[in-house]
């Protein structure tokens, strides 16, 4: 699994240095599949950076190269998918935060049902603030409540770096796992991922 922060828009330009909306060629997306990465987030803040045609054809490129994408940039749209762990059913939701903005009432029946039909949930969010090591206040309140409401697993990311990781009522927060594959290289701390 994956956060895909970009898009594979249907006429791909690479995208200029120094700026900040991100396409990506399809003809990369075999290399996400041979390395085992069977599912992507597009719960992030670029997965639109094309707008709502080109996101649709990111899911789609995604899905006819073997990588499952789940979530989106600005709702709760086919936020969760599922995976199989053994002998478990592990259902992943796929949340993009960095506008700050949470209705904790919005998610509560989606997750509700999501503990009804998987035996272990995760949420995969994207948020806190870039390029700083702790967590916010607002990740850590969102958090808690997610535990609180039955979530077993908080992986979050977008800070770029790797934040701290807490233990709230048994259950791991990782607030941030740092960079996998993106361009940086202006400092370690960009380089490193959990």
């Amino acid at each position: 699994m994956a956060n895909f922060v970009a898009a594979v828009p249907k006429l791909h330009t690479p995208t200029p240095a120094e700026t900040l909306s991100f396409s990506v060629a399809s003809d990369r997306l075999p290399a996400m599949a041979a390395a085992g990465i069977t599912h992507v987030s597009l719960a992030n803040n670029h997965s639109f950076d094309k707008g709502a045609y080109d996101f649709m054809h990111t899911q789609m490129t995604l899905q006819q190269h073997g990588v499952e994408p789940f979530g989106a940039a600005h709702n709760a749209t086919n936020a969760v998918t599922y995976l199989t762990v053994g002998k478990h059913r592990v259902a992943v939701l796929g949340l993009n935060l960095t506008d700050h903005t949470f209705a904790p009432d919005e998610y509560l029946e989606l997750l509700t049902t999501v503990t009804k039909q998987s035996d272990l949930q995760v949420v995969y969010v994207h948020w806190g603030e870039e390029y700083v090591a702790t967590h916010n206040e607002n990740q850590r309140t969102l958090a808690h409540w997610l535990v609180d409401s039955g979530i077993d697993l908080v992986l979050g990311h977008h800070p770029h770096v790797v934040q701290d990781i807490e233990i709230y009522a048994d259950v791991p927060i990782i607030y941030s796992l740092g960079n996998f594959i993106f361009d940086q290289y202006f400092d370690e701390a960009v380089q490193t991922g959990l």
